[in-house]
Protein backbone atom coordinates (compact mmCIF):
# COMPACT_ATOMS: atom_id res chain seq x y z
CA UNK A 1 0.00 0.00 0.00
CA UNK A 2 1.32 3.58 -0.71
CA UNK A 3 1.03 6.10 1.64
CA UNK A 4 0.31 9.84 1.31
CA UNK A 5 3.70 10.05 2.90
CA UNK A 6 5.17 8.11 -0.25
CA UNK A 7 2.80 10.32 -2.70
CA UNK A 8 4.48 13.24 -1.03
CA UNK A 9 7.74 12.08 -1.45
CA UNK A 10 7.33 11.17 -4.67
CA UNK A 11 5.85 14.74 -5.78
CA UNK A 12 9.12 16.87 -3.18
CA UNK A 13 11.82 14.33 -5.64
CA UNK A 14 9.75 14.93 -9.14
CA UNK A 15 9.92 19.37 -7.54
CA UNK A 16 13.58 19.21 -7.23
CA UNK A 17 14.07 17.11 -10.22
CA UNK A 18 11.81 18.67 -13.14
CA UNK A 19 11.62 22.50 -10.93
CA UNK A 20 7.95 23.96 -12.48
CA UNK A 21 7.40 21.09 -15.30
CA UNK A 22 7.17 18.19 -12.26
CA UNK A 23 3.56 18.25 -13.06
CA UNK A 24 4.31 17.40 -16.39
CA UNK A 25 6.68 14.74 -15.77
CA UNK A 26 4.08 13.03 -13.46
CA UNK A 27 1.13 13.68 -16.08
CA UNK A 28 3.79 11.86 -18.58
CA UNK A 29 4.41 8.89 -16.48
CA UNK A 30 0.79 8.64 -15.71
CA UNK A 31 -0.08 8.32 -19.66
CA UNK A 32 2.09 5.86 -19.86
CA UNK A 33 0.70 3.67 -16.64
CA UNK A 34 -2.26 4.18 -18.95
CA UNK A 35 -1.21 2.92 -22.25
CA UNK A 36 0.28 -0.22 -20.52
CA UNK A 37 -3.31 -0.68 -19.06
CA UNK A 38 -1.80 -0.24 -15.51
CA UNK A 39 -4.70 1.36 -13.74
CA UNK A 40 -2.86 1.53 -10.57
CA UNK A 41 0.14 2.90 -11.57
CA UNK A 42 -1.89 5.64 -13.31
CA UNK A 43 -4.04 6.23 -10.45
CA UNK A 44 -0.68 6.86 -8.05
CA UNK A 45 0.88 9.47 -10.65
CA UNK A 46 -2.14 10.98 -10.42
CA UNK A 47 -1.87 10.99 -6.98
CA UNK A 48 1.58 12.77 -7.20
CA UNK A 49 0.50 14.93 -9.93
CA UNK A 50 -2.46 16.54 -7.39
CA UNK A 51 -0.19 16.58 -5.14
CA UNK A 52 2.57 18.94 -6.98
CA UNK A 53 -0.60 20.98 -7.83
CA UNK A 54 -1.17 21.46 -3.99
CA UNK A 55 2.43 22.51 -3.36
CA UNK A 56 2.63 24.91 -5.89
CA UNK A 57 -0.45 26.72 -4.56
CA UNK A 58 0.24 29.83 -2.86
CA UNK A 59 0.25 29.76 0.89
CA UNK A 60 -0.91 32.25 2.74
CA UNK A 61 1.69 34.88 4.79
CA UNK A 62 2.32 34.04 8.35
CA UNK A 63 -0.36 36.06 10.64
CA UNK A 64 -1.95 36.87 7.28
CA UNK A 65 -6.16 37.60 7.57
CA UNK A 66 -7.88 35.25 6.00
CA UNK A 67 -11.14 36.82 4.30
Amino acid sequence: MVTEADILRAAKFLVTRFGRYARVAAAERADKAFDKKDLVEESLWLRVMRAIVSMEKPRPKTGATLH
